[in-house]
């Protein structure tokens, strides 16, 4: 469910920024580590789930506007390494 897949062309569908694959409704984040899938909703939260790495991260914001899958991804950095 949250293997990417890629598309006839080869290429992973992108969101933008670093939402750069999609998987069966979820978008994620695929890089070599620390692969997430990091479903937003409404601008104002984000949760990401770092299947490999037995992390989540719930973030809830009160401000439209905030890259919030952006946060979430630089809250991971504290926990994991490289």
């Amino acid at each position: 469910m949250w293997q990417p897949l890629k598309l006839k062309n080869g290429n992973y569908g992108e969101f933008g920024g670093i939402l750069n694959a999609y998987a069966l409704g979820w978008p994620v984040i695929e890089r070599e580590k620390h692969t997430a899938v990091v479903p937003i909703g409404g601008g104002r939260a984000a949760f990401a789930i770092y299947p490999k790495d037995d992390l989540a991260i719930v973030l809830l914001v009160n401000l439209s506007g905030v890259m919030t899958h952006n946060l979430v991804d630089n809250i991971s950095k504290i926990y994991l390494s490289n």
